[in-house]
């Protein structure tokens, strides 16, 4: 960013832009994580019966993906909570 452009910006619209540079570092990193669980997962399987192949998940979970999880499990039961609700 040139020092003009950042003289220019409000405080709010520096700080959009500092979580967006963040967040995509963030996702470049995730993808690098889970291209190496990956090529693991590919190694170790390539010497393996298939009934004795190991999944990506099982190999490894990382933190976001737990997280996703959890939030899966909000969202299926704030689901059923408004069908159930809705029924009357």
């Amino acid at each position: 960013m040139k020092e003009d452009d950042f003289w220019d910006m409000t405080p709010k619209s520096f700080q959009l832009k500092c979580d967006g540079f963040f967040s995509f570092i963030d996702q470049q990193e995730r993808q690098q994580w889970e291209r190496m669980r990956f090529q693991t997962v590919c190694l170790i399987n390539s010497q393996r019966k298939r009934s004795e192949q190991v999944s990506l998940q099982k190999l490894i979970k990382f933190d976001w993906e737990k997280k996703e999880n959890q939030k899966n499990e909000r969202d299926k039961i704030d689901y059923i909570l408004y069908k159930s609700q809705n029924k009357k």
